[in-house]
């Protein structure tokens, strides 16, 4: 599924770029795609406005769970063997591109094109360490203080917004 190739594109790409722009267009156009930004920003006023939190909540964890699927079977069939630690260590390569990104660890706050480029940014920095021979060790130290530094950055900029209502 993931080795072979289409259009000049490794298949792996496709599946990429196609759910990018499914996520970006159900996330931006869709009433429930609205929804999941209302609660992730404030669960009580989007209950209050009449959206069912629940069932929203439920939504966001059924489609990570499909995606993460998705990416199971990719990953699988491109190394075409599976183990219980595969993948290990990604779950801070996932934060980290998307806080890197603009989502807020807050919630309500990112979009599709901003966490591409997040994990575009990671990448290059990933392949640039690891080409001049820096340890893995301390690329997971370097990814662990880029994901410090998103992070305060985010909170800096929102204590500066609450301050600027006021």
């Amino acid at each position: 599924i993931s080795k072979g190739t289409a259009l000049g594109l490794p298949n792996i790409v496709i599946f990429a770029i196609v759910v990018a722009l499914t996520v970006y267009y159900f996330l931006n156009h869709t009433r429930t795609g609205r929804d999941i930004f209302a609660v992730g920003s404030n669960p009580d006023a989007a209950q209050f406005a009449g959206i069912r939190k629940q069932r929203i909540i439920f939504i966001v964890y059924l489609l990570s769970g499909l995606l993460a699927g998705l990416a199971a079977v990719l990953w699988a069939s491109r190394f075409e063997s599976a183990q219980t630690n595969t993948a290990l260590g990604f779950e801070l390569q996932t934060v980290a591109a998307s806080v890197v990104g603009g989502v807020s660890i807050s919630g309500g706050v990112g979009t599709v094109p901003g966490v591409l480029l997040g994990a575009l940014l990671l990448g290059i920095i990933q392949n640039s360490l690891t080409l001049i021979r820096i340890s893995p060790f301390w690329q997971l130290a370097a990814q662990g203080l880029l994901i410090l530094i998103a992070v305060m950055s985010d909170k800096w900029i929102l204590n500066n917004v609450e301050r600027s209502k006021q």
